[in-house]
Formats: C-alpha cells, sequence, structure tokens
C-alpha cells in the first residue's frame, strides 16, 4: 500500500542538552503548519578513485549527513495578551531571546549568542523522521489579501528512520490568522505612513553543518538580515526615498497587524539601510521596490517580533 503524502505533521520541542533527543509529543508540541517539506538526507561523499586499470565507479562513503525541513507557520497571536506563542520555541531556536510582559505581550529578537537546540519528530504517514540538534532560519512573508507567514528552514542532525504510527496532534494553541490588508494592517517608515503591497524578510542566519573527531554539530555562524519591501511611492515632499538611498540614510520599519488583543502582531526593523531602489507597478499606479540591509542598532539587535 502507498504512502499518503497529505499525512505529515511535525512536533518540535527545545533540547536540555545538544542532541539529546527532547521527545516532544503531540499533545504540547505539534505545530501547525503549511507546506511541509523534508529532505531526508543531505550529504557528502568520500568517493575511492582506485587506480587498477579499470573504468567504472569505486564507491565510496556516505558522509556528513544531516537533515533540512522547511515549513510555514501563520504569523497570528497566541489567543491571549502575554501567552507565549505556540511558535516560540521555534523562534528560539532560530537565535531569538523571549521576552515576556505578563497580560501584555511577548516579543522576540535576535541574539548574538548560539541558539538553543531542537529536536523535530517528522512523520510521514507512519514513517518517523526524528531530527536533533536541529538549528534554523526564519523569513516572513506578508503579502496585502494573503495570510502571513513565518517561515522556517531547519538543519539537524541525522537520526535512522523509523516505523512509528501517526501521532494525535493537538493544534489549540494556534489562532486563526487575519490576511494582510487595511482593515487589519499598518505600515510605517519613520513617520511616514506606506500604502504596502509586500514585505519579505530573511533573517539571514548561515546555518552549516560542523562535523569534527570530536562531534558533529549544527552551528549557526553568522547572520547578515535582509528585507524587501514593495509600497506605493509617496509623493516626494512627504518623503524622498531615493535621496534616502543615495545618502545612506537609515530608518525604521513599524508593521502592526491584527485587530484585536490576542491576536495582534507587530514587527519593527530598527534601523534599515536602502541599498537597492526601484520603480514597481502597483495596479496602474507608481510603488517602489527596496532592498534593506537589517541593521543593529548601538544597543539592540535588528529587528523585534512582538505578539500581543
Amino acid at each position: 500500500m502507498a504512502y499518503t503524502w497529505r499525512r505529515k505533521t511535525i512536533l518540535a520541542k527545545l533540547e536540555s542538552g545538544y542532541a539529546l533527543d527532547a521527545a516532544p509529543d503531540g499533545t504540547s508540541d505539534a505545530i501547525e503548519t503549511e507546506n511541509l517539506a523534508i529532505t531526508p538526507l543531505q550529504h557528502g561523499l568520500a568517493e575511492r578513485n582506485i587506480d587498477d586499470g579499470r573504468l567504472g565507479n569505486r564507491g565510496g562513503f556516505m558522509v556528513g549527513r544531516n537533515v533540512q525541513v522547511t515549513f510555514d507557520v501563520a504569523f497570528a497571536g497566541a489567543g491571549e495578551a502575554g501567552t507565549v506563542p505556540a511558535y516560540g520555541s521555534l523562534l528560539k531556536a532560530c537565535g531569538m531571546s523571549e521576552d515576556i510582559v505578563t497580560d501584555e505581550s511577548v516579543a522576540y529578537a535576535p541574539i548574538d549568542d548560539l541558539p538553543p537546540s531542537a529536536t523535530l519528530y517528522v512523520n510521514v504517514d507512519g514513517v518517523r523522521h526524528a531530527v536533533t540538534g536541529a538549528r534554523g532560519n526564519l523569513a516572513i512573508r506578508m503579502t496585502v489579501d494573503q495570510i502571513p507567514y513565518l517561515a522556517f528552514t531547519f538543519i539537524g542532525l541525522f537520526v535512522p528512520v523509523t516505523a512509528a504510527a501517526m501521532p494525535a496532534v493537538s493544534l489549540s494553541g494556534f489562532t486563526t490568522p487575519v490576511p494582510v490588508g487595511p482593515v487589519a494592517t499598518a505600515v510605517a517608515f519613520d513617520a511616514v505612513s506606506l500604502g504596502m503591497q509586500s514585505l519579505e524578510l530573511d533573517m539571514g542566519n548561515d546555518i552549516q553543518y560542523v562535523a569534527l573527531t570530536d562531534a558533529e554539530k549544527i552551528e549557526r555562524v553568522a547572520r547578515s538580515g535582509t528585507a524587501t519591501i514593495t509600497a506605493q511611492m509617496p509623493q516626494l515632499a512627504t518623503r524622498n526615498f531615493f535621496s534616502d538611498a543615495a545618502a545612506n540614510t537609515t530608518g525604521v520599519v513599524s508593521i502592526t497587524h491584527g485587530t484585536e488583543d490576542g491576536a495582534k502582531v507587530g514587527l519593527t526593523l530598527r534601523k534599515v539601510q536602502i541599498t537597492d531602489i526601484t520603480y514597481q507597478e502597483i495596479s496602474g499606479t507608481v510603488g517602489l521596490q527596496m532592498q534593506l540591509a537589517l541593521l543593529p542598532t548601538l544597543v539592540a539587535s535588528e529587528f523585534a517580533i512582538t505578539v500581543r
């Protein structure tokens, strides 16, 4: 009998020590995802090239085995203000701090310390891929008339694949998202309101598999965040983004999304520099597509996510 691709689940839990299987379960650690995909065995090959006077392959050894898992999670509130969202552990495994203000908000921002690692269980119709020591990268996509998403890419250590029943999962911690649009979303560049069409942010984590004689591990070795924002062009007298780009001027981008407490999220790009700017037609009007470099401030990291 064939396996069914649509029957997929993922569980995720932070580890108490690196690559120690955290044994996530379906009741408390299930993740509500879309577009879940897994590369079950990434690797290199140590080849044999024997000089024996004959043609043909000589085989080799599979080395550097690791696993890549990608998926999207709706960018939405936690249900109650001050409650950690169900995707909070994923943000931490991507190298973000977690700051809880009781009954008000939970904030996340990039950290320079090595992120905690996570165990992922990906089950494909009864075939379980356990992935330990996983660390990841975050991207954010927000487009008008579409659901906003947190897009995750994790790399972890390979664990032998086993047969395991599909877990019974509880997704009650995830809330219903709201499409991006004029009712729910407000965008500003400094004090200038923008009619945004889309935003794409890449946290820019460089996640590497590292093998040494004493251990193999997944490391975050660098971070260089970028973003692309497409918006209707304001009057030059209001804001001249061409002059900003030419003068290497920096600014702050603020986005709020959602209308009710417990269902609100915010994204603040604390210091951005326009590295490229082009025209972009938006439904017959003049728009701008701006490439942004995400810069840290003197006292804070490049951006912050706030869940209210």
